[in-house]
């Protein structure tokens, strides 16, 4: 599963977009899952430390949920999959930001760029944000996790409807244990839960 096309690598933080190009949003993050407000690691790692929360949508992308209570987000559309994943937009002040960018990576065991241990890619993408005329530059998290992994596609590529409509709870990290640098919890041996 890769970025390519959607995020550079050496990219820092959300960039000035060129000319005609995305909005610049620095400090927003492109979330769909546990980190979506009313779930378990919003309320967790970000809530408290936002400047706004805005439904948004990304483009084109698949939406698959694991079993153990949490989506992947992969790059691409596959066939049978709705091309757009919806989530919201978090976007954080900038007094907050470097630690917030800290914690997200933490929480979604991203160690760097092309890092073989992440769970996660972090690429800066341009999302499509309800109300809001331009496209916004965001981070998101990318699903490395390995088509072994029991997990479903989110068809209409919403995780929140997917989640209401089968009555399902999601899963949460332990971020005391993740902030102590223990061992995550393992769903297959070599991936890591959250």
């Amino acid at each position: 599963m890769s970025a390519a096309g959607h995020a550079s690598p050496e990219v820092k933080g959300a960039s000035a977009p060129a000319t005609g190009g995305p909005v610049s949003a620095a400090g927003s993050f492109f979330v769909y899952g546990t980190l979506q407000t009313g779930y378990r690691n919003h309320s967790n790692v970000v809530r408290g430390r936002l400047e706004s929360v805005s439904r948004a949508s990304v483009t084109p992308f698949t939406l698959y949920h694991f079993q153990v209570g949490f989506p992947g987000m992969y790059s691409g559309a596959e066939e049978g999959a709705f091309p757009r994943v919806f989530g919201q937009l978090l976007r954080i002040p900038a007094s907050e930001y470097a630690e917030v960018l800290k914690d997200l990576d933490r929480l979604e065991d991203f160690y760097g760029h092309g890092d073989p241990r992440n769970q996660y890619e972090r690429v800066e993408i341009a999302c499509e944000v309800e109300g809001e005329s331009e496209p916004v530059r965001a981070w998101t998290y990318i699903c490395l996790l390995p088509p072994t992994v029991e997990r479903k596609l989110v068809p209409h590529g919403d995780w929140r409807k997917y989640m209401t409509e089968g009555a399902l709870e999601d899963a949460a990290d332990d971020w005391a244990a993740k902030l102590e640098g223990a061992s995550p919890k393992k769903i297959l041996p070599g991936t890591e839960c959250h």
